[in-house]
């Protein structure tokens, strides 16, 4: 809420986006733990190629939804709702690696946390912009995100290689 200067989102708009955020995260948790055995791929490979897709597409549905219903009146609105669905799904997913990997250095934490934090919410800004963009000049073509979330998913690869230098992933 304090990013969005014009305060033209609603405060409730924001929780249901950090919540929706959130509720994929745990969703696609669970979907993870079962799509790693089915692809037969060692969890460095799959963090680098399998999730940025999963977990792109899963924070784009929202904002995607959103602008399909006309419910994002500007790119400034889009980028605050991305965001914030981007910060519900790194504080989950934070949580979850805190809880596998609680006794890691607290340097580790505080670059992971800055690292996904913007990460996530950064590639779901993204999509979201982009989205909106297509769609008020394309208002018939209904897959307006799908630039921006390429994009994310490009970007989320990147950052997932660059995991073996976490000091640089973070940046």
């Amino acid at each position: 809420w304090l990013m969005d200067t014009f305060r033209l989102v609603r405060p409730s708009s924001i929780v249901m986006a950090l919540l929706y955020g959130a509720g994929a995260a745990l969703g696609w948790e669970a979907l993870h733990v079962w799509l790693m055995p089915a692809t037969g791929l060692d969890a460095q490979s799959f963090s680098r190629y399998v999730a940025p897709v999963t977990e792109e597409i899963a924070k784009a549905v929202f904002v995607a939804v959103l602008i399909a219903r006309g419910r994002v009146g500007f790119l400034v609105d889009a980028a605050v709702l991305g965001f914030a669905v981007g910060t519900g799904f790194a504080i989950v997913e934070n949580m979850t690696y805190l809880r596998d990997f609680g006794e890691a250095p607290l340097v580790m934490w505080a670059l992971r946390g800055l690292g996904t934090g913007v990460l996530h919410g950064a590639t779901t800004a993204v999509a979201a912009i982009v989205g909106k963009a297509m769609a008020d000049r394309y208002p018939r073509f209904r897959l307006g995100a799908l630039p921006g979330v390429a994009i994310g998913i490009v970007w989320h690869s990147i950052y997932n290689h660059l995991l073996v230098w976490p000091a640089l992933a973070a940046m």
